[in-house]
């Protein structure tokens, strides 16, 4: 493995619980794999590209060799962009704060732009192919709180659509939660049982 890429889907930089889990097993990876070459992407620094109409009507042209108006360039060149930086990497590590139930909304359009067919899963008679088989990930969630009872884990759509998304495209996703950090509990007791899950990941990301 050469290349690890961090997506980050927090704006609250050092303060995220997610991106500092994340930074601890990248941090403790880095110590076993020389010459590891990390690269962050913060979704909230960056200006991901528009996919409007122009967008959507050029994936609708491309997948037919037919010609794009300025715009339609555009927008399908930018999305083209962030995927082949994503595609540039051996394998992901994803922090993500859970946002009303969900995933953030800048990691939805993120998604939306790279996960296009032909680009990360083909399409066929037969169904869906992931093009990325083979290849790892880390999903680091943090919750404000305890998604893991019969009550309240049906209000967790975050795990759920990450699963989905990694299935879609081939990608075999592992996964910790820091949890329950708007609640009042033993939050060095949760945070140092995500590290032994992460040193343990540690034996199995990079085989």
């Amino acid at each position: 493995m050469n290349k690890l890429q961090h997506v980050i889907a927090s704006p609250r930089g050092a303060r995220s619980h997610s991106r500092q889990l994340a930074d601890y097993f990248i941090n403790e990876i880095e110590k076993v794999v020389p010459g590891l070459d990390c690269e962050e992407v913060e979704l909230f620094s960056i200006e991901l590209p528009e996919f409007s109409s122009a967008g959507a009507s050029a994936k609708f042209k491309a997948s037919r060799d037919m010609p794009l108006t300025s715009e339609e360039q555009e927008q399908w060149e930018g999305a083209k962009s962030i995927c082949r930086q994503f595609k540039s990497a051996d394998a992901w590590v994803f922090s993500i704060p859970m946002w009303n139930f969900g995933v953030p909304y800048k990691l939805k359009h993120y998604l939306d732009l790279i996960t296009q067919p032909g680009w990360l899963f083909d399409v066929s008679e037969s169904g869906y192919t992931g093009m990325l088989s083979g290849k790892k990930a880390l999903a680091v969630y943090s919750c404000g709180g305890f998604y893991e009872t019969p009550t309240t884990a049906s209000l967790d759509s975050l795990r759920p659509y990450m699963r989905i998304w990694a299935n879609l495209v081939g990608i075999e996703l592992h996964e910790v939660c820091v949890h329950s950090t708007n609640l009042d509990v033993d939050h060095d007791k949760i945070d140092n049982e995500v590290k032994a899950s992460l040193d343990d990941l540690q034996q199995v990301f990079f085989i």
